[in-house]
C-alpha cells in the first residue's frame, strides 16, 4: 500500500499491485500512461463496525454523540479517510479537548459534511491566514515539496516557511521526510493527495499561474548539477502556468521561450529513460511553442519524429519536414540522419522501395563526410537494411561500425549496432556467434532500460528458432512482448503476431486464431508489415478445418502483402503456404507457377536462412514431385538446422524420416503436414500417420483427419 494513494473521486484507498505478468492483472487506465507493470485495485468499504472502531482509536474511546456518530457512519460509508479527516477537523475547531488518556467533545451539535474533500475544505477554512498560504503554495509545488520551494515561492524567510510548516505538521496537514530528493533541502509532504487537491483548486486562477512561474524559477535556481533529474517537474509547471494564463486570457509571451526549452529537456530525459509516450508528448508540446525560423526547430522535429518512430512507427511528416529543413539550412548530415529514420520507418511499415530510396538519399549525402555519431548511424542503419535484404553486406564491415559506434555513439547506438552485428553472425553461417550477440545485446538493454529491449527480444527469438529451439525461442516472443507493451515500442505488434506464429506451430490453434484475429482487428485501416503472419496462421488454420473459401481470402491477401513487401524474409514463406494451399485444393498450375517462383528466389540468393515456416514451401514441391527443383539449392543453406535436415528430407523423398524430425523439434502442424503427404504418396498408412491423426484431433483439423482416417482402411 502507498500512503496516500487514492481515487481522487472518492478518496478511497487504493492498493497497489505490480506483476512481472500485467496481463494477469486488469490496468487502472490514464496511471502511468498504461506501460507499467502496475494497477490498482480499490479497497473494499470498511463496515460500520470498523469504522466506529477506527473513531474509536482516534480517541482513545468512543465519545460521539450516537446521533453524531450514526451521520458520520453513514456519510463517512467506509470510507477510513473520511472518519480521520472528521476527527481531525473536531480538534482544529477546538471542540474535542483531552482529558487524561481520552478526547471530549465540547459540542454536540457540529455539522457533518457530505464528502471527504468538503471536511478538508472545512479545515483549511480553520486555519491560520498565513498557515493556510504557506500550505497553498506548497499544494502548488506537489504532494512533495521542500522548505526552499515554499519560501521562495511565497516570499518569505525561510524561519517564517519553518514555522508555518511545523505548525501544518501539528495538525496533521504535511509531514516532514528523513530524506530529501533535492541536496541540501528539507523536504516535507502533504499528508494525503486529496489535502493537496482542495487547497490548490482554492487558489485563484491567475494567482495559481503566477505561483507555477515562481516554482518554475526556483527549481531552475538550483543549478545545473542533475539539472536534468528535474526537467519534468519544471517542464510541468511551465505547462501548468502556460494553460492557466491561456484560460484567462492573459499574454504568454513572457514565459513561452522557458516552457519550450523546459519541455524540449523534459523530453530528452524522458527519452533517455525509454518513456517514449512521456517523450513524445513533450516534444510535441514544445514543437507548439517554438517558431519555426527557430535554427533549433528542425532538430526538436527530429527529436519527435524519432520518438514517434520507435513507439508507434510514425513520425514521417515530422522526419521529412525535418529533412527538408535541414537541407535548406546546409545542415547535410542532420539531413541524412532524417532520411535513415524515415528509411527505418518504411521498412517496418513494409514499403521496402520507398525505405531502399532513403537509405541511398541517407549515404549519399554523408559521401566523403569524416566518421561522426551521425554518420556511424546513418551507416549502421544502411547495413542492417542490406541484411534484411539478403545481399550480404561485409561482416568486417559490421564489426567495424559497431567498434566505430562504440568510440563515437550513444548507449542507444552501440546496443543498436550491437544487435545488428548479431544478425550479420546468423546472415554469414554463425548462429552460435549471433546468438551470443544477442543474448549481450539484450543483457545490455536490460541495464538501460532501453526501449531497444525490444528488437533484441525479437531478434534473439528469431535466431534462436531459425537455429531450431522453438520452445525457447516462443519463450523469448512472450517476455519481449511483455517488455514492448512495458516500454511502450512500436515492436509490440510485431512481437504479438510472432506469438500467433509460435502458437500455430505448435499446435495451439485455438490460440493462434484468436491471437492472429485480434491482431488484424487492432491494425486499423493501415497495412503492417506482419499482417502476412495472421494470414498465414487464418488461411492454414482454414483449409485443415475446411473452410477452402475463407484459406483462399486469406491466402490472397497474405501473398498480395508479401509482394508488396518485397522481403525474403516475409515473401518466401507465403510462396510455400500459398502453393500448398493450391495444391490441396487440385489447382496443380497454381501450385507449380508458386513453386517455380520459390525456386527462382532461392536460385538468384547468394545464400538464406530456412525458417520453419518456409517448409511448407518444399512439402508443396514434395507432393508435385517437383522437390529436387528446391533441393538443388539447399546447399547454399547459411547453416545447417534441424529445419534444413528435414528440407533436405523432404526433397529426397524421406518423408517419413522428415515428419520424425519436425516432431522431435517441436514443429508440431508441420510434422503432421508431412506424415499426412508422407501416408497420401504410399497410398497406406505409414508409421507417423496416427501421431499426424492425433495431432489432427487435438486441433479440429477435420479436413485433414478425414483424410488421414481414409488412409488407415487402405493396406499396402
Amino acid at each position: 500500500f502507498v500512503d496516500g494513494l487514492v481515487d481522487r473521486a472518492t478518496g478511497v484507498p487504493l492498493l497497489v499491485l505490480c506483476s512481472a505478468r500485467p496481463e494477469l492483472l486488469v490496468r487502472r487506465p490514464g496511471w502511468g500512461g498504461g506501460k507499467a507493470n502496475a494497477v490498482t485495485l480499490s479497497l473494499p468499504a470498511l463496515s460500520d463496525e470498523d469504522t466506529a472502531r477506527l473513531i474509536a482509536d482516534h480517541l482513545a474511546q468512543a465519545v460521539l454523540p450516537v446521533e453524531m456518530q450514526q451521520t458520520l457512519l453513514r456519510r463517512a460509508d467506509g470510507n477510513p479517510l473520511f472518519a480521520e479527516e472528521y476527527i481531525r477537523m473536531l480538534r482544529d475547531r477546538g471542540l474535542l479537548r483531552r482529558e487524561g488518556g481520552s478526547w471530549r467533545l465540547d459540542k454536540t451539535d457540529v455539522d457533518v459534511p457530505e464528502t471527504v474533500q468538503g471536511i478538508i475544505a472545512a479545515r483549511l477554512d480553520a486555519l491560520e491566514q498565513n498557515e493556510k498560504a504557506v500550505l497553498q503554495t506548497a499544494s502548488v509545488v506537489g504532494k512533495v515539496f521542500w522548505l526552499g520551494s515554499v519560501a521562495a515561492i511565497a516570499e518569505i524567510s525561510a524561519w517564517e516557511a519553518e514555522e508555518r510548516l511545523h505548525a501544518l505538521e501539528r495538525k496533521e496537514f504535511v509531514r516532514r521526510d528523513r530524506r530529501a530528493s533535492v541536496a541540501g533541502e528539507t523536504e516535507y509532504a502533504v499528508r494525503h493527495v486529496l489535502v493537496r487537491d482542495v487547497a490548490y483548486g482554492q487558489i485563484p486562477r491567475v494567482r495559481r499561474a503566477d505561483l507555477h512561474v515562481r516554482a518554475a524559477q526556483w527549481i531552475e535556481s538550483l543549478g545545473s548539477d542533475r539539472s536534468e533529474d528535474r526537467a519534468e517537474m519544471l517542464a510541468h509547471h511551465y505547462l501548468a502556468a502556460l494553460e492557466l494564463i491561456r484560460a484567462a486570457g492573459g499574454d504568454t509571451a513572457p514565459i513561452e521561450e522557458p516552457a519550450r526549452q523546459a519541455l524540449r529537456e523534459a523530453g530528452n530525459r524522458a527519452y533517455a529513460l525509454s518513456a517514449l509516450e512521456s517523450a513524445a508528448s513533450l516534444y510535441a508540446k514544445a514543437l507548439e511553442l517554438w517558431p519555426k525560423n527557430d535554427p533549433a526547430y528542425p532538430r526538436l522535429l527530429l527529436e519527435l519524429g524519432n520518438t514517434l518512430a520507435w513507439m508507434r512507427n510514425e513520425g514521417g511528416p515530422e522526419l521529412e519536414e525535418a529533412a527538408a529543413r535541414f537541407l535548406a539550412a546546409g545542415e547535410i548530415e542532420a539531413a541524412a540522419e532524417a532520411e535513415s529514420l524515415l528509411a527505418a520507418v518504411h521498412w517496418t511499415s513494409g514499403t521496402q522501395e520507398a525505405a531502399h530510396v532513403h537509405h541511398e538519399r541517407s549515404i549519399e549525402l554523408i559521401a566523403g563526410f569524416p566518421e561522426t555519431r551521425a554518420t556511424v548511424r546513418i551507416r549502421a542503419g544502411a547495413w542492417r537494411a542490406l541484411l534484411l535484404a539478403n545481399e550480404h553486406p561485409s561482416l568486417e564491415e559490421g564489426k567495424r561500425i559497431l567498434a566505430l559506434t562504440e568510440e563515437l555513439g550513444t548507449t542507444e547506438d552501440i546496443l543498436n549496432a550491437r544487435i545488428n552485428l548479431g544478425l550479420g553472425h546468423a546472415y554469414h553461417g554463425d548462429p552460435q556467434a549471433a546468438v551470443a550477440d544477442l543474448e549481450l545485446a539484450l543483457d545490455q538493454c536490460q541495464q538501460a532500460n532501453s526501449h531497444l529491449a525490444a528488437r533484441a527480444y525479437l531478434n534473439l527469438a528469431s535466431m534462436l528458432g531459425t537455429a531450431g529451439d522453438l520452445p525457447r525461442s516462443a519463450e523469448v516472443h512472450r517476455e519481449g512482448l511483455d517488455a514492448a507493451r512495458r516500454l511502450g515500442s512500436h515492436l509490440e505488434r510485431w512481437l504479438a503476431a510472432e506469438c500467433v506464429l509460435d502458437d500455430y506451430v505448435a499446435g495451439a490453434w485455438d490460440a493462434a486464431i484468436e491471437g492472429a484475429s485480434s491482431f488484424l482487428e487492432q491494425r486499423g485501416d493501415s497495412a503492417e508489415y506482419m499482417d502476412h503472419a495472421a494470414h498465414h496462421v487464418l488461411a492454414a488454420t482454414a483449409a485443415a478445418r475446411g473452410d477452402r473459401r475463407g484459406a483462399d481470402v486469406h491466402a490472397r491477401v497474405m501473398l498480395a502483402r508479401a509482394r508488396e513487401i518485397g522481403d525474403p524474409q516475409a515473401l518466401w514463406g507465403p510462396l510455400g503456404v500459398c502453393a500448398h494451399l493450391a495444391c490441396e485444393a487440385g489447382a496443380h498450375d497454381a501450385a507449380q507457377s508458386l513453386v517455380a517462383e520459390l525456386v527462382a528466389a532461392l536460385s538468384a540468393a547468394e545464400s538464406f536462412q530456412i525458417e520453419v515456416f518456409q517448409l511448407d514451401g518444399f512439402v508443396a514441391a514434395a507432393a508435385l514431385d517437383l522437390g529436387h527443383e528446391l533441393g538443388d539449392h539447399l546447399g547454399k543453406a547459411a547453416f545447417d538446422s534441424p529445419w534444413v535436415e528435414a528440407c533436405v528430407q523432404i526433397t529426397e523423398g524421406r518423408l517419413e524420416d522428415a515428419g520424425d524430425t519436425l516432431h522431435v523439434h517441436e514443429a508440431h502442424s508441420h510434422a503432421a503436414m508431412v506424415r499426412l503427404l508422407a501416408a497420401e504418396r504410399a497410398g497406406r498408412e505409414t508409421r507417423g500417420l496416427r501421431d499426424a491423426i492425433g495431432f489432427y484431433e487435438s486441433v479440429g483439423a477435420t479436413a485433414y483427419l478425414t483424410r488421414a482416417e481414409a488412409l488407415l482402411r487402405n493396406v499396402g
